[in-house]
């Protein structure tokens, strides 16, 4: 062997640092990416086994809530029998006669039943979300029609003299 031969030609040599390097990088990218891919479906299963015992847990509430409600509304709708019934009894007591304790009774029904009914025509055009069809539609086709502003929010929807303007679009 040469000893000169050898020590001459820089491709014979060793491989630098820097050599190492630039071919381990690619090579340890490529291993890091490798091992995520393998390491997705644990990561995605374990999220999706949380997910789905969230579900169920999130099921059985909401069954024990719909019974819940229920049970509070029979007992609710049952105590404002008996309340009416004691109303009509007081007024018999009073001297009313039987049949006029129940008119009052069926015409008090009515009118709370007949605010119930007028404040639900109230609130339902809320349900259209009119302020983001408003903002998400587009300008050509005109405004949509606000609800009607009811008589305890009139004061709040008047601007005071001097206040900042309210902004729609947040």
């Amino acid at each position: 062997m040469n000893p000169s031969t050898d020590s001459e030609s820089p491709s014979a040599a060793a491989p630098t640092a820097d050599d190492t390097q630039a071919v381990e990088a690619p090579r340890g990218l490529l291993e890091s990416v490798r091992a995520l891919w393998d390491e997705l479906p644990g990561l995605l299963s374990d999220r999706l086994d949380l997910l789905v015992l969230e579900l169920k847990r999130a099921g059985d509430a909401l069954v024990q809530i719909v019974v819940l409600l229920m049970a509070v509304a029979v007992l609710g709708v049952t105590a404002l029998l008996a309340l009416w019934a004691g109303i009509a009894l007081g007024l018999v007591e009073q001297g009313l006669h039987w049949s006029l304790a129940l008119l009052v009774v069926v015409v008090l029904n009515a009118v709370v039943a007949f605010w119930g009914w007028w404040r639900l025509r109230r609130l339902l055009p809320l349900l259209f979300l009119p302020a983001t069809c408003r903002h998400l539609s587009p300008r050509a086709v005109g405004p949509i029609s606000d609800p009607p502003v009811h008589a305890g929010d009139a004061a709040a929807a008047t601007p005071t003299p001097g206040a900042a303007p309210v902004n729609e679009h947040r």
